[in-house]
């Protein structure tokens, strides 16, 4: 893990240097795009690897970084992390003053807005041509998540500056202040740390053949703990509902899947869980508190076929692919679940871009209906409750959906549905 990520904009090199070359004088270990992108992989997914691999998110504020979509973004990832974990992860260093100007979150708004009708015709265009838009898309997706939180932003970012650059009587000390804030924080991890094996030593006494007396004997067990550990845990399962909606169906689906635990022979390896009330502001939360090994989302069918939550008040916010991959890249910050399943009709493409945040993570490529999604979700932990390996449990219960022979719900063959990743 890096000890932080720089973002800045790219007219802003010359204090970018600077910042550079006092941290590698101090040992602090940094991500930043001109050394740490590797060739060949997605500029996104490298840069939202970085922000999650550093404790820390330096950021050089100024007009030019606000302007840019790029740095914005790597600020709202940060935002929300501080939100949703209560942990300052952003560390602010002010350039310039003209972030303070009264009609900058406008020019922000439409520097921003121009640029999203930009990318909207070259879509367009790329359409027309009938050549792919997956690249357009996600920067229409990444610039319409910075559009209304731009206030929000600004205020973060100029209320909690770690340092003042555009003050020269303040630089020294500010920096000073921002190193050990660093540098304290990795002697805390350093702290926290745990061995990967412990080695218990115990003495028992041993009659050896030819000895009159008792000779003692030393037997070393390393990793013991770590074993009993992996033997005798429950694997979690932890199943959520969302708050203010017809939960019916969920809810019939988990106590058929309970009774099918209860009458498994190895019930005791499994804890199943259910939170039916689940919202915006409670989700992470709950799923940082459980910590389970299998996260089961169960979302009642909406118009849209929107991977949604609900707000506190109970009304519907449809999450686009960017704010699912964020609440599971802060999950990640703190464990990874070992399958993921996505119980909402048309959820693969949510489950591919998920599945960089967990170990397996199962979607449905199409409308799936009530009847169907029962009868795959009962084989599916039937068998996974009989020990039987994720893929093993996923090919025998889409293959009883395909015996069954249910009616399909939109072009594929129902027993087709449902895609384990």
């Amino acid at each position: 893990m890096k000890d932080v990520f720089i973002s800045y904009a790219t007219k802003d090199q010359a204090a970018k240097e600077d910042l550079k070359q006092l941290f590698d004088n101090q040992g602090i270990s940094y991500w930043l795009d001109e050394t740490s992108m590797e060739i060949g992989n997605h500029l996104d997914t490298q840069i939202e690897s970085g922000l999650r691999e550093a404790r820390f998110t330096v950021l050089l504020v100024s007009e030019n970084s606000l302007l840019s979509t790029w740095v914005s973004k790597e600020s709202l990832f940060r935002l929300k992390e501080e939100i949703f974990t209560g942990k300052t992860t952003l560390l602010p260093i002010l350039l310039d003053n003209k972030v303070f100007e009264d009609d900058f979150p406008f020019r922000m708004h439409d520097k921003f807005t121009a640029e999203i009708e930009k990318q909207k015709n070259l879509r367009a265009q790329a359409e027309t041509r009938k050549m792919k838009t997956a690249l357009y898309n996600e920067r229409i997706e990444r610039l319409e998540e910075i559009l209304p939180n731009i206030t929000e932003i600004i205020a973060k970012l100029t209320g909690s500056l770690s340092a003042n650059f555009a003050d020269p009587a303040r630089k020294s000390n500010d920096l000073e202040k921002l190193i050990q804030t660093i540098q304290n924080q990795a002697i805390d991890s350093q702290k926290e740390a745990k061995p990967d094996t412990l080695t218990f030593t115990k003495t028992i006494s041993l009659p050896q053949e030819g000895d009159a007396g008792i000779t003692q004997t030393i037997v070393s067990f390393d990793g013991i703990l770590k074993m009993e550990q992996a033997l005798f845990t429950p694997k979690k399962i932890l199943w959520l509902c969302p708050q203010g909606q017809n939960n019916t169906a969920g809810i019939s689906n988990f106590n058929q899947i309970k009774e099918a635990l209860q009458s498994s022979e190895k019930r005791e390896q499994f804890g199943l869980e259910m939170e039916s009330e689940v919202n915006l502001d409670n989700f992470l939360r709950i799923v940082m508190q459980h910590e389970p090994h299998f996260l089961h989302l169960y979302l009642p069918p909406q118009p849209q076929n929107e991977l949604y939550l609900p707000n506190a008040q109970g009304e519907i916010q449809n999450l686009s692919i960017g704010d699912w991959s964020d609440f599971f890249a802060l999950i990640q910050q703190k464990y990874t679940p070992e399958l993921l399943i996505l119980s909402a009709s048309q959820s693969l493409a949510y489950a591919q871009a998920l599945k960089p945040y967990v170990g397996q993570v199962i979607g449905f490529e199409e409308v799936i209906n009530e009847k169907a999604m029962a009868l795959y979700l009962a084989k599916l932990y039937e068998l996974i409750f009989d020990g039987e390996s994720i893929e093993f449990a996923h090919n025998s219960a889409k293959l009883n959906l395909k015996m069954a022979k249910i009616a399909p719900a939109g072009k594929l063959t129902t027993h087709e549905v449902p895609q384990l990743i």
